[in-house]
């Protein structure tokens, strides 16, 4: 029967894999209908049968197309036939920005703003910037209403400047980002900074999901007459070939889209009734057992060198080499869970039976993780002109391995003059510098954020996001956390650079013959400038992160990370350690930032030469570090100023502090005096559990004492009675 199983299985499959995959379609045919007119257009076929679809066919550029598609005016596309196609289509990269804004303004002033349109359909398809819309007379900072009509395009972006000048590569500029309604209200928001190309980019073929499509045909004419493009998920892949599908049992059209791999092993366990033991359901199981031929030998002296070598068995091993933008992840896994029974996104066990020999044998580990960071530059000479606009670079030499998103500055065209630094979160301030709004969507680097590493300069660099004036920038210094977050170290006047630039669009820029492929240059490049691929801006490095979502009911036990030990002797080491980090443990809004429970002995232990004990960090000027030197406790700023020590000498008031008392440590009291009174008693606001120490001073030139003292008050006597109707003051201070 298994024999006779996968004869049938190869019979039905036959017909299918032996049947030529769709060829490419030769461009479609074009006819005007109406009249013609200047407007350029591209499209695109392709074939389609049960299978999937073809590549997309060369494009055809109509340079002759209405500037008003229509009914009457319109482009017709005849496919050209493709050998067992049962359909044909027609993409477009045709894509209109809003041409009619209006601005309603609402706020009046004397501010002049200007306002651009830029629509977008799908991922890859951009219009050219249409603008300036000027704005007069607007409040600072504006609120304005804009509208404007349908084009029909996807995405819409607004774009404000104080300016003009079209936008052009990078620009704090954007008020809006891929808004889909045809009214926005600018109510001042600060722009986002982004890259932008006025240009747009018509002859970018359409690919991924998206508004790409005029039509579909048997065969017959598909005609564009400004018809709302459709949406649908395609790529320039031939999907009709057999090599784009899943390796399954089951082969389906396959398309790069959702949760499906090249290689898709399916597993529907339904057992009715399960034996009662501990069965284990596999989806994919591999069994890997490795018997002889192992080596495991190792140096035992590092001065002398030695033998280095060792055997690694790996069930999986996976490479993934990523040169394009996006979130990679050579591992990932979902489960979802609907019933009883434990839940472990990650189970692993491990036995050891062997012991440690030499140095370098690590013993048993659950796992063992190794980040590096790599701070790379290249530079390179332009081999040729490159205008302003222009998104490829000739040139001599090579900048190493680029890949998308790769940041290019032109240092031949840097800006140094006078000195600058950096204040507050991450403002630019400049001194002798003559600063101009031309400078918006350059980037800058301070000496002093320069990290020198085998004799080679790699420099920190920032988008500068807005021009504020001749000595003043605002920085895109983004973390984590918020976008202006500077941390580096130019909080004092030095040297800087200020230069053009550009990044790569993609990871396959190398291979284009016009050049490396870019983002639209601000400016015009020259021949013969020095380029440099920079090794930032920055990067958020971290060896793990954990997060937990959900809802939950006042039985449910929610802890974080727990680690317990069972052993038969007491732990080497702590439960969590770490070496040489700037701060060892950090937390961020916690109700608690460290709880010692139970019978915890010590909370917190500092050993060695550990100077800061706490540090407190906020604006300025509200930091302060708690430190220990050989007379006690120190409590002093971040620049060393003292403020409080408390040792073995006591309390000192560092500087200019004061001690400053309360109700319960000090007051005034106040009588009338009658000619006779020379004893007046004074209250405290609150008994002290002691007999305290009082000493207290009048306002009036008669001489008096404390003559008794209570836990609760105190007399104090003059040597004459006050004169009748004198205000008699006694100001004292109390110390229990």
């Amino acid at each position: 029967m298994r024999r006779v199983f996968f004869v049938l299985l190869a019979a039905m499959a036959t017909p299918a894999w032996s049947q030529a995959p769709l060829a490419r379609p030769a461009p479609p045919q074009v006819e005007i209908r109406g009249t013609p007119g200047t407007r350029t257009l591209y499209y695109w076929a392709f074939a389609r049968d049960a299978r999937g679809h073809s590549a997309y066919s060369d494009p055809v550029v109509v340079n002759n197309a209405p500037e008003v598609l229509s009914e009457q005016d319109a482009v017709v596309l005849t496919p050209a036939p493709v050998e067992g196609a049962t359909e044909y289509g027609i993409l477009t990269s045709r894509c209109q920005a809003p041409r009619d804004l209006k601005i309603e303004i609402g706020t009046r002033g004397d501010r002049t703003f200007y306002y651009w349109t830029q629509a977008r359909n799908g991922r890859t398809v951009w219009s050219p910037v249409e603008g300036p819309f000027k704005a007069e007379g607007c409040a600072d900072p504006p609120e304005n209403t804009l509208t404007w009509s349908d084009t029909g395009a996807e995405f819409y972006y607004l774009y404000r400047t104080e300016t003009p000048e079209k936008p052009l590569g990078w620009r704090g500029c954007v008020i809006l980002v891929g808004g889909k309604e045809t009214k926005w209200t600018d109510k001042g928001i600060p722009p986002e900074a982004r890259i932008i190309n006025p240009a747009g980019n018509a002859e970018e073929k359409p690919q991924g999901e998206g508004a790409y499509l005029v039509g579909t045909s048997k065969g017959e004419p598909i005609v564009d007459q400004g018809q709302k493009l459709t949406s649908l998920l395609i790529y320039d892949m031939n999907t009709s070939d057999s090599a784009y599908r899943p390796f399954e049992p089951v082969t389906k059209g396959y398309e790069p889209s959702g949760e499906r791999g090249a290689y898709q092993f399916n597993f529907r366990h339904t057992m009715p009734s399960p034996k009662y033991s501990w069965d284990m359901m596999n989806n994919l199981t591999i069994h890997q057992d490795n018997v002889a031929g192992g080596l495991n030998v190792y140096p035992t002296n590092w001065s002398i060198g030695g033998e280095s070598a060792k055997n690694t068995y790996n069930g999986i091993d996976i490479h993934q080499f990523n040169y394009t933008p996006g979130q990679h992840s050579p591992y990932l896994t979902f489960m979802y869970n609907y019933g009883l029974g434990d839940n472990v996104l990650f189970h692993a066990a491990l036995e050891q039976r062997g012991q440690n020999r030499t140095p370098g044998d690590e013993g048993s580990e659950f796992f063992s993780l190794h980040m590096s960071r790599r701070l790379e530059v290249g530079r390179a000479r332009l081999a040729a002109e490159a205008p302003a606009g222009a998104q490829h670079l000739r040139i001599e030499g090579s900048l190493g391995t680029v890949a998308g998103a790769r940041g290019i500055v032109n240092l031949t065209q840097a800006y140094t003059a006078g000195q600058a630094h950096v204040e507050g979160r991450a403002v630019a301030v400049g001194t002798d510098t003559s600063w101009t709004p031309e400078m918006e969507g350059r980037w800058i680097s301070f000496d002093a954020d320069t990290t020198v590493l085998g004799g080679r300069q790699i420099r920190q660099w920032y988008l500068i996001e807005k021009y504020v004036s001749p000595t003043q920038l605002q920085l895109f210094a983004p973390t984590y956390w918020g976008k202006y977050n500077y941390k580096g170290n130019a909080r004092s006047d030095g040297g800087y650079l200020i230069c053009p630039y550009t990044e790569m669009t993609d990871g396959d820029a190398n291979t284009f013959a016009e050049g490396l492929r870019v983002t639209p240059l601000s400016c015009a490049w020259r021949a013969g400038d020095e380029i440099e691929a920079i090794a930032g801006p920055q990067t958020t490095f971290r060896l793990g992160w954990w997060e937990m979502n959900g809802e939950f009911l006042p039985q449910d036990h929610v802890a974080g990370l727990g680690i317990a030990f069972n052993g038969n002797k007491g732990t080497s080491e702590g439960a969590l350690i770490t070496y040489n980090w700037g701060i060892g443990l950090e937390t961020h809004n916690a109700g608690v930032a460290v709880a010692c429970m139970d019978n915890t002995k010590v909370g917190m232990q500092v050993y060695k030469d550990t100077s800061v004990l706490i540090s407190c960090i906020r604006d300025d000027p509200y930091r302060f570090q708690l430190s220990q030197d050989p007379d006690g406790f120190v409590i002093e700023d971040y620049a060393n100023r003292r403020w409080l020590t408390l040792g073995a000498k006591g309390l000192g008031i560092e500087g200019t502090g004061t001690i400053r008392g309360n109700e319960r440590t000090r007051g005034k009291s106040v009588f009338r005096g009658d000619g006779q009174t020379v004893e007046f008693a004074i209250k405290f606001p609150q008994p002290y559990a002691g007999m305290p120490y009082v000493v207290a001073s009048p306002n009036v030139p008669i001489g008096m004492g404390v003559t008794e003292v209570t836990p609760e008050g105190c007399t104090v006597t003059f040597a004459s009675a006050p004169a009748a109707g004198q205000e008699v003051v006694v100001t004292w201070m109390v110390q229990e």
